[in-house]
This record gives C-alpha cells, sequence and structure tokens, in this order.
C-alpha cells in the first residue's frame, strides 16, 4: 500500500499561525517558527505554515 498526500505549503518570513488563519480563514495543520528544534539534529531554516488537502490510499499491484 502507498500513501499520497496533498498539502499547501507557505514558508518564509511569515506572521504569527493566529493572524495567518485569521487573513486565510483556515487553520493550518502545522506550523513552525524558524529556529525550531525539528528533530536532534535539525534546526528549522524558515518559519513554515502546512495545510493538508488530501491524503489517499493506494493499493499497488
Amino acid at each position: 500500500m502507498s500513501t499520497t498526500q496533498i498539502s499547501l505549503r507557505l514558508g518564509g518570513d511569515l506572521p504569527s499561525s493566529e493572524e495567518l488563519t485569521q487573513t486565510l480563514g483556515i487553520k493550518s495543520a502545522k506550523f513552525v517558527r524558524r529556529g525550531e528544534r525539528v528533530s536532534k539534529k535539525r534546526v528549522q531554516p524558515v518559519d513554515l505554515w502546512i495545510l493538508k488537502l488530501a491524503q489517499f490510499d493506494t493499493v499497488c499491484l
């Protein structure tokens, strides 16, 4: 089985998550600020706002 995901990602120097939600009228699935630790070895280089649009599970024959 394979999973395909479709998402909208905004990256860069972004306003706060609350401001983006109010402006766009949509709450993100994930919001990460530049400088946040995202794993033991990685720090987020830019602000990232992610909106999940769809997910499909497909069977590979």
